[in-house]
């Protein structure tokens, strides 16, 4: 079985189907550890549909982690927060952990974070074969050209799963708003997936789409590797730059 363990803002569990939440906790600094719900309307219960809609097979734990706003208000509780799923997945059974968090940055390295409690609670999850995906984060217009590469942190840790978003609909596009980060020569970081976005739309609802589509591959590959995971999971796909890109190779992206 595969169990996505969605980390964000809560879930209103009677948005979805029954069976399908598996459980959850509450280290967000409001109300009880038991207390993990939101409503029909927060970013976590939109992530938990698309998760349901790309992996109806598989079951979800949900760590509440953002306040009502959606906002992080201590960073250092991330980490605590990775820490804890680092020792407790197994008695979980967490096989996949699905975080749309991120900066407003533009990362070209994750130089000034490889060696962070973070990052090495990512990579120790990784060599577990619990991949970590987060959404490489969306551009604000008036603060970038839409042609600068990079990737928001923590998307840009070379051990995430970083995932940017194609167009909504039409043929194969870049999403005006997604963050990227092509990959490089002698480079750790880049972008490992494009996908269309599900609900709730840009980088997240392209995470989402992404980790349904690796845990059903989780599914039917019992123990697979992160690395084959995401290769089996993408197809390359050039832009009308010349640039190659893997794209998620689902029935809502288009050959």
């Amino acid at each position: 079985m595969a169990m996505i363990c969605l980390i964000d803002d809560g879930i209103a569990g009677s948005a979805l189907p029954p069976g399908f939440v598996a459980g959850g906790i509450n280290f967000s600094g409001e109300g009880a550890r038991h207390t993990f719900q939101a409503d029909e309307h927060s970013h976590g219960t939109a992530m938990a549909r698309t998760l349901h809609e790309s992996c109806p097979q598989g079951q979800l734990f949900v760590v509440r982690l953002l306040d009502q706003y959606g906002h992080l208000n201590d960073i250092d509780r991330l980490d605590w927060v990775f820490g804890w799923l680092s020792e407790q997945r197994q008695a979980l059974g967490i096989t996949l952990i699905c975080a749309p968090l991120a900066d407003n940055a533009l990362h070209l390295d994750d130089d000034a974070y490889h060696l962070s409690l973070l990052a090495r609670h990512v990579a120790s999850l990784r060599q577990a074969r619990v991949p970590t995906l987060m959404p490489a984060g969306n551009r604000n217009h008036l603060a970038s050209d839409e042609h600068q590469q990079g990737m928001a942190w923590p998307a840009i840790l070379r051990d995430v799963v970083s995932v940017g978003a194609l167009a909504a609909d039409g043929p194969p596009g870049l999403h005006p708003v997604s963050k990227r980060l092509a990959a490089r020569a002698g480079s750790a970081c880049a972008t490992r997936l494009l996908a269309r976005p599900g609900a709730p739309g840009q980088t997240s609802g392209a995470t989402a789409r992404a980790a349904g589509q690796m845990a059903c591959l989780q599914q039917m590959q019992p123990g697979i590797s992160v690395q084959a995971c995401v290769q089996q999971a993408s197809r390359p796909w050039t832009d009308p730059h010349g640039q190659t890109w893997p794209v998620l190779a689902d029935a809502m992206t288009p050959g």
